[in-house]
């Protein structure tokens, strides 16, 4: 009897070391389905680097640790954007665009794991989960201009937020990996403000929960985060980022409906823009061809709205949830539209928010024996959407690769020259990455 706790402690021991070791498998076996996923949909990632991921390594290289985190830059603190330059700057510069490339896989795979881990409640399939979990990195919408970029990661995490708030009973090691993600998140954008709509209205619609009760872990990591990111940009950024002017509400509603709703439910959909040609010209004008999309995808909203409601009958639990996802991804998407600008990486919140209510419905239906069928149409659908999306836009793949303009920089450096621009991409805009000669190693 002596011996038992011994006995006991080394079998907790085993246990511990077993699921870690577990942990740390699954987390590289993603890691590596995630990079290749990638690699294969955008090799162009591996070779370029993108806009303000080069402006976060030159910060990197130009600032010292901690102040490469505390300069401001668009107006808030971003300290996953921050990272990446940290991190790219660790390693040999030659390598930056393949560095900045297995950060943002490394990033998305936590995105990944916690989207799979934080579902559990609702989608119990894990199929189902799998693919849930994929479909936030692989959203169509994601395509035109946050693909494989640490620059967008911050509306990933955001978005994986969504099924965090949702949990309904907390496993004790979960609530703090759960809660660490949520202040990573808060504390790379601002955004995560419109959380507080959906947290009020949570609660105010739960039996369980009070108005006034005691706050989650996650609800205090949220708090925390929005805190510290009003006390950086009242104190490093104040009036660096203002509104860019009032934008139309009917602009704004029809790029909801193509953006969010058709990119994200009608595969092959395609993005528009105020030069997109009609399909048959010959029929109707670019203006008519617009206004059937937008009719199309109001249609599809409908049928995606009544369909909720119907499937949840039973399980008000599911109807609340649903209704509190949608307003709040309309809210955000509205004041944002309307007071910055609706551009596609603005569409990944919501347009999340509408596969995690269609992955959500389907917990209810197992008793109606529609499970099975269900289950497997929607994740065709969410395939054959991925497929229809596949290549990125022209600004993520088109423009100079990073080793060769480096090679031309060692060259200049070699001549004398004290510090060298090297151009990156998106080739529409002048986007450089200006280093010191002192940090480049000559060939």
């Amino acid at each position: 009897m002596k011996f038992t706790p011994r006995i006991v402690r080394t079998v907790d021991s085993n246990n511990l070391a077993i699921r870690a070791f577990s942990a740390l498998a699954t987390w590289i076996c993603t890691w590596i389905l995630v990079s290749v996923l990638l690699y294969i949909k955008i090799p162009t990632a591996f070779t370029k680097v993108y806009a303000e991921d080069g402006l976060a390594l030159q910060t990197a290289l130009k600032n010292s640790f901690p102040d490469d985190f505390l300069t401001p830059y668009a107006g808030y603190l971003d300290i996953v954007w921050r990272s990446a330059g940290r991190v790219a700057a660790f390693f040999p510069l030659q390598n930056a665009s393949q560095t900045l490339f297995f950060f943002n896989t490394f990033m998305l795979t936590w995105i990944a794991i916690i989207v799979y881990r934080a579902s559990y409640e609702f989608v119990h399939n894990r199929l189902s989960r799998f693919f849930f979990s994929l479909s936030l990195i692989l959203l169509p919408i994601a395509s035109f201009e946050s693909i494989a970029n640490t620059t967008n990661l911050h509306f990933f995490f955001m978005s994986a937020c969504l099924p965090i708030f949702l949990i309904k009973n907390f496993q004790r090691y979960e609530s703090y990996l759960f809660s660490f993600f949520v202040l990573v998140a808060t504390l790379s954008t601002p955004l995560m403000i419109f959380y507080f709509p959906l947290i009020v209205f949570l609660r105010w619609s739960s039996k369980s929960s009070k108005w006034f009760g005691r706050l989650k872990l996650v609800e205090y990591a949220w708090l925390i985060g929005i805190l510290l990111q009003v006390i950086f940009v009242l104190t490093r950024a104040f009036g660096d980022r203002t509104s860019t002017g009032i934008h139309s509400i009917g602009k704004t509603g029809f790029l909801y409906l193509d953006r969010v709703v058709g990119s994200t439910i009608l595969p092959g959909w395609g993005n528009i823009s105020d030069s997109t040609p009609s399909i048959a010209p010959n029929l109707f004008s670019a203006r008519v061809y617009l206004a059937l999309r937008a009719l199309l995808a109001l249609a599809i909203l409908i049928l995606f709205i009544l369909y909720t409601l119907k499937s949840n009958k039973r399980n008000v639990e599911i109807r609340v949830l649903a209704i509190g996802v949608l307003l709040t991804g309309v809210t955000y998407w509205f004041t944002v539209g309307v007071l910055f600008n609706p551009e596609p990486r603005y569409a990944i919140f919501p347009s999340f928010g509408l596969l995690l209510i269609l992955f959500y419905s389907q917990s209810n239906n197992s008793k109606l024996g529609l499970f099975r069928v269900n289950q497997r149409a929607i994740i065709i659908l969410v395939s054959i959407t991925w497929v229809g999306s596949w290549s990125p836009s022209a600004l993520r793949v088109t423009g100079p690769s990073w080793a060769d303009e480096f090679g031309k920089a060692q060259a200049k450096c070699i001549q004398g020259v004290s510090e060298v621009r090297i151009p990156i991409i998106p080739t529409n805009l002048d986007w450089y990455v200006d280093i010191d000669c002192k940090k480049i190693h000559p060939a």
